[in-house]
């Protein structure tokens, strides 16, 4: 029930062509809508100005679809999944196939149309963070901000980072994706005068133990200007980015 749906509600009354009736059936799912498996919060739009997001891991295709369905039905038009296996995207699209499956982001989505909001660059330490960085940067997409990756700019090459320096000196805010070490993120915020978003991600060796190696090593840095995730959590790093940045946007069910 998004600030039109409202709007286009108190027209309809004003004009009479809405009864009382009608009236108390349109809104009998505020402030939520209980589908049995879900209470989904049905006013997330009038102040978030976007639907709620789907956590989609531990649901099924069909409480899934159920969801955007009751979505769509209150005027929402663009959604996110995150979280989404291939086989359960597949039963899903056979459904809605409306939506659009990243297998690299694991999201499910249907964006805005003509995104061109403040970029947000996303860094990633290697190529195997990229799958972070991809939920990441479609989150921001849905947020109304415009993602900007720079694959692979680890330190042990540093001459990648400093080759794309002049492209983060008036960054606002910034996201930086990275295992093992995670030197990245200490590096990459002594250089963005902004906000650094860092993001450990499970990429690694045995002693980095699934990524609590890097989640300490951001944890642990000297810059002031580092924030830092849960591990592998792009959409997390780009929910914050979008309120850094001043987009107004939505949560996720649980």
């Amino acid at each position: 029930m998004n600030k039109d749906y409202w709007l286009s509600l108190f027209n309809q009354i004003k004009k009479e062509e809405v009864g009382s009736e009608q009236f108390l059936e349109m809104v009998r799912d505020y402030p939520y809508s209980d589908l049995a498996h879900t209470k989904l919060d049905t006013h997330r739009s009038l102040f978030r100005n976007h639907a709620e997001v789907i956590y989609g891991e531990g649901k099924s295709a069909r409480q899934i679809v159920d969801i955007v369905l009751h979505q769509k039905k209150l005027a929402e038009t663009s959604y996110l999944i995150t979280r989404v296996s291939r086989d359960k995207a597949e039963s899903i699209l056979e459904l809605m196939p409306e939506l659009i499956f990243d297998p690299d982001a694991a999201i499910l989505f249907k964006a805005k149309d003509n995104i061109n909001g403040p970029e947000v660059p996303i860094l990633t330490g290697g190529t195997a963070d990229y799958s972070v960085a991809k939920e990441a940067a479609i989150t921001l997409s849905y947020l109304g901000c415009t993602p900007k990756i720079y694959a692979d700019v680890g330190v042990f090459g540093l001459h990648r980072l400093l080759a794309i320096r002049e492209n983060l000196l008036r960054t606002r805010v910034a996201i930086v994706i990275a295992g093992m070490e995670a030197a990245l993120a200490s590096v990459a915020a002594g250089l963005i005068p902004g906000l650094v978003i860092g993001v450990p991600t499970s990429v690694g060796y045995g002693s980095g133990a699934g990524g609590k190696s890097a989640l300490l090593s951001m944890l642990n840095s000297c810059a002031p200007n580092l924030a830092v995730v849960n591990i592998d959590s792009g959409f997390k790093a780009a929910y914050l980015a979008a309120i850094a940045i001043g987009e107004k946007f939505n949560e996720t069910t649980s």
